[in-house]
């Protein structure tokens, strides 16, 4: 993850710095670093596994793209299940 992609899904996203690291358990301060290409490891692997979390697939050549069909976070509840939605 590049600090392009980093800055272009964090803009995918409509998210500020400081909702970004609020979501990844980081500093608003980690994100400026990352963003700036000047961290790391568990930091920028907690700001990746929010990203994908989010819908946001890592491409070649600094490229990024938002689906909403690869958020992790989509779950139904069992009641809620029908022929529609039970990918």
């Amino acid at each position: 993850m590049t600090p392009v992609q980093v800055r272009m899904a964090r803009a995918a996203l409509d998210m500020t710095a400081e909702e970004l690291s609020k979501e990844a358990g980081l500093s608003p301060e980690d994100v400026a670093q990352l963003e700036r290409g000047g961290q790391e490891g568990i930091a920028s692997a907690r700001l990746r596994t929010t990203f994908e979390g989010a819908g946001i697939a890592f491409l070649d050549a600094d490229g990024v793209r938002y689906d909403p069909r690869l958020t992790m976070a989509k779950t139904v509840p069992l009641e809620e299940m029908n022929s529609y939605n039970d990918e």
